[in-house]
């Protein structure tokens, strides 16, 4: 009857259990005040750089003449690297490159920069049908040159379904018949 009355829990494996509670919020206690310190550090390297920088005279002078000299070389630098990139990864926009070139310069001007990638799209989205049929173009050449490429030289094809007309062929002066067999290999 004494063991009946015996705690049901386990004793060992409660105090285990708050051990490692008590381990893990120390831990992250020393974590956030880790990341306190570095934000302090942070804050005040910030500080010390901004009084610095406005300590010095000359450099309250030349400031205003020299930063938006400084952000149009870095947007211009920022414009090349963006030309490069887009048509390296799109080739197909090469050949509407004045298009896409015209509406990116108009939206420098405007002091509204947008990457070409969206321009493009944008120009796309604009010419729909036209790109939409020249798809379709390419669709039925890449169809037409598949099928003469696996069309049998004298046999059936998807081309022909009977096979050619040899009757008519051997009927045929010799120049026409040296034309129509210009470029079948035997």
């Amino acid at each position: 009857m004494a063991d009946e009355q015996a705690a049901p829990y386990n004793t060992d494996a409660m105090a285990a259990m708050v051990r490692d509670s008590v381990k893990s919020a120390v831990t992250d206690l020393q974590a956030q005040h880790q990341q306190a310190q570095q934000q302090q550090v942070a804050q005040a390297q910030q500080q010390r750089a901004a009084q610095q920088q406005w300590s010095d005279p000359v450099a309250q002078t030349v400031r205003p003449y020299i930063e938006p000299a400084l952000q149009a070389m870095n947007l211009q630098v920022m414009a090349a690297n963006d030309r490069s990139d887009f048509y390296l990864s799109n080739p197909d926009a090469v050949a509407y490159r004045p298009q896409v070139e015209a509406m990116f310069q108009q939206k420098m001007a405007d002091g509204q920069p947008m990457q070409r990638e969206a321009l493009w799209y944008h120009y796309i989205g604009r010419n729909r049908e036209a790109f939409n049929q020249r798809d379709a173009e390419r669709q039925a050449q890449q169809t037409a040159a598949a099928q003469r490429q696996f069309a049998t030289v004298g046999g059936p094809s998807a081309l022909r379904q009977g096979g050619p007309d040899l009757e008519q062929f051997k009927s045929l002066p010799l120049d026409q018949m040296r034309d129509a067999l210009k470029g079948v290999s035997f």
